[in-house]
């Protein structure tokens, strides 16, 4: 799955792992998410569940497309995260 790539790809880089308890938003799940920084990630940006994060001051960062495209997401999830890339 995407969501299990995804977490190898993080921890190859030293990232912290998501908060244990995803965001709900009725039937939306956001399994990755930080609290402790306000940042989230997502695959799907048209989730309304998105939009409620970006609300209450949350940054959104997307992992669309291709996972060739996600290395320019992890370096703005790693700083967001007070990571260097």
């Amino acid at each position: 799955s995407a969501l299990a790539r995804w977490l190898e790809l993080a921890a190859s880089r030293d990232l912290p792992q998501p908060d244990a308890q995803p965001f709900v938003d009725g039937e939306a799940h956001i399994h990755l998410i930080w609290r402790a920084h306000y940042v989230a990630a997502v695959f799907d940006p048209s989730m309304a569940a998105t939009r409620k994060l970006e609300d209450k001051g949350f940054e959104v960062l997307v992992f669309g497309g291709e996972e060739a495209e996600w290395p320019d997401s992890f370096a703005r999830l790693a700083k967001a995260l007070g990571r260097s890339s």
